[in-house]
């Protein structure tokens, strides 16, 4: 194992500082023969010296922690002005003997070629240390020649993350200073999504996109596979890009992170199972490759195994929301009375956050309490709005908008709709949402021309033009009385049922053609697989409305036993529901038939 070391910077200009042990990080750890030790282990041994966990890893540092981390070799490099030039040099020694296993030494003129001075050194470095195993004798490219614009895009990306607005200006100064700087392109999309900002996000990952040749391999498959997903929607390039990265970097955590979205979008399961379990393997210390798999293994029916995931976060010690929410769902899977109503006080007790406002009011919805949830996704929009978080505020809208459609409330869903796409302008996403929503309201004709612009808009995206614009026709023709037209849109969705992007709604809108139809029989099945699949969205509105499209199918096949139970089942569940909900009366009027 190699420790990197700071350069010793006698310039007294802090641009340099980490910069150069950036640069050098990257190029040692090209050897096909040494292991750079990562940030995150360094930490830790820095921690168990009882340093601080990001204190500058001086020459005197890396030494002890190379030590203490058994670890066998240290690279070590000095910066020295001389005149308008500098002075550069990198030692890799052996931990144990202080023996110098190689020494390269290099002058670069000015400041625009001290990045391409130390690569070089570090290069020579690597291949010393790799001998006849070396597997490239040149540098790699380097993703930026400015050390000043290297500078901001590490403020930038150390921040990304945790702190939006600041990686926001450190980017933004980073492409200003070298406007062909992918990587700080990317980034700064990344920024912009954190903050909301989702048009800005896709003209960033344009930027990025187009100048993605200057990237290294991996960085290059990153920006084509985010690319794919986030501006195009080419589900299947991304796929590719993405398996690609993950050749490059079997051992990396976010290419494996990334391709179990699009797996699990598509219904692939399976698949998004066995990337997030390697991406909870690598990085254990984490807690959201834990809610990742769980929702994975739930959706898959995997129950037992999602709980077993949930147990081992819990051994973690892991707390806030995610944890909670992860295990009210289960509870919700398990009809496990006892956890939901622990987990409802959790709730009830932390409702200074957004998120935790946001699952009492689909909690209320699911319950049919439609006037509490209206008061509380009201109350979860100005929260929101308060932030800048003009998307959540319109996601919680639009499931407050679904809801309100499917129990039997138009002229309310439309309010909810309306509202929503205010908010909404930059999202494609939630503009098909809604498109969905008003088709379902007898907006038919208004939801198609919203769906005909996307379309038109974004002809390369897989699950809006096979997913999206389908079902807002097949919703639209259901609503005008075109029942069969409806089936036959439908047939090409049964490619993409129970994925995460598509739900239940294909099934659903089917089931209920069958049920215009009389065809019981085809109702019943389609209403049960919806049913069946419920750890694909447990907490969704289509899953309660569909208990009743079963009820009402055993009445129409003239089953009284099934019917009554089935009826008697829904009733149950909502014997606290707002009495004015017009599904309701029409379940309790249909209920005392039996």
């Amino acid at each position: 194992m190699l420790f990197v070391a700071e350069f010793d910077n006698a310039t007294a200009e802090p641009v340099f500082d980490g910069v150069l042990r950036e640069v050098t990080t990257t190029e040692l750890d090209r050897s096909p023969v040494v292991e750079v030790v990562d940030d995150d282990r360094a930490s830790e041994l820095l921690k168990s010296i009882g340093q601080a966990p990001d204190a500058r890893l001086t020459a005197d540092l890396a030494q002890r922690i190379c030590a203490r981390g058994q670890g066998k070799l240290l690279a070590e490099g000095a910066i020295k002005p001389q005149g308008s030039a500098y002075s550069i040099e990198l030692t890799a020694v052996d931990c144990a003997s202080g023996r110098v296993l190689s020494h390269e030494q290099a002058e670069s003129k000015n400041i625009d070629e001290v990045l391409t001075t130390v690569s070089r050194l570090a290069a020579n470095t690597r291949l010393r240390l790799s001998g006849n195993r070396a597997a490239a004798l040149d540098p790699a490219p380097l993703p930026t020649s400015s050390v000043q614009a290297y500078k901001a895009y590490l403020t930038g990306y150390s921040l990304v993350h945790s702190q939006p607005m600041q990686a926001l200006a450190a980017l933004k100064n980073a492409t200003r200073l070298d406007p062909d700087f992918a990587d700080a392109w990317y980034f700064l999309g990344v920024a912009h999504r954190g903050l909301g900002e989702m048009r800005q996000e896709k003209e960033d990952l344009k930027r990025a996109f187009a100048l993605r040749n200057r990237a290294s391999g991996m960085e290059r498959q990153r920006i084509e596979a985010v690319y794919y997903l986030d501006v195009t929607g080419e589900v299947y390039k991304a796929i590719d890009a993405l398996r690609l990265w993950e050749s490059l970097e079997p051992n990396q955590f976010p290419p494996h992170n990334l391709l179990a979205l699009p797996y699990a979008q598509l219904g692939m399961y399976e698949k998004a199972v066995d990337e997030y379990r390697l991406t909870l393997a690598l990085r254990p210390d984490l807690p959201f490759p834990y809610w990742n798999l769980v929702a994975a293994l739930q959706a898959a029916g995997q129950y037992d195994q999602a709980e077993a995931v949930l147990r081992r976060a819990q051994d973690k010690q892991f707390q806030g929301f995610s944890l909670h929410y992860e295990l009210y769902e289960m509870a919700l899977l398990r009809s496990d009375t006892a956890g939901l109503e622990r987990e409802r006080a959790w709730l009830a007790q932390n409702t200074e956050d957004p998120l935790v406002v946001g699952v009492q009011a689909k909690i209320d919805l699911l319950g049919g309490n439609l006037g509490r949830a209206r008061q509380r996704t009201q109350q979860v929009v100005n929260m929101a709005l308060e932030s800048n978080l003009k998307e959540f505020a319109a996601e919680m809208l639009l499931s407050l908008a679904t809801a309100e459609a499917l129990f039997g409330e138009p002229t309310q869903s439309r309010h909810a709709i309306a509202a929503a796409m205010k908010l909404a302008a930059d999202s494609k996403q939630k503009y098909a949402d809604a498109a969905y929503v008003m088709a379902l309201t007898g907006q038919g004709q208004q939801a198609r021309r919203i769906m005909d612009r996307l379309v038109q808009e974004n002809p390369s995206d897989t699950l809006l033009n096979s997913v999206d614009a389908p079902l807002v026709l097949a919703a639209s023709q259901l609503a005008s009385g075109q029942t069969e037209e409806a089936l036959r849109t439908l047939e090409p969705l049964k490619t993409y049922e129970f994925g995460t992007h598509a739900g239940f709604l294909p099934n659903y809108i089917r089931a209920m053609a069958y049920l215009r139809l009389r065809r019981t029989g085809e109702a019943e099945a389609e209403f049960k697989a919806v049913l069946d699949h419920r750890g694909v969205s447990p907490m969704s509105a289509t899953w309660k409305v569909s208990q009743l499209g079963l009820a009402r199918a055993y009445a129409m096949q003239g089953d009284a036993v099934r019917a009554h139970a089935a009826y008697r089942d829904f009733l149950t569940q909502w014997k606290d529901a707002d009495p004015d909900v017009p599904i309701l009366k029409q379940a309790k009027a249909e209920y005392a038939k039996f």
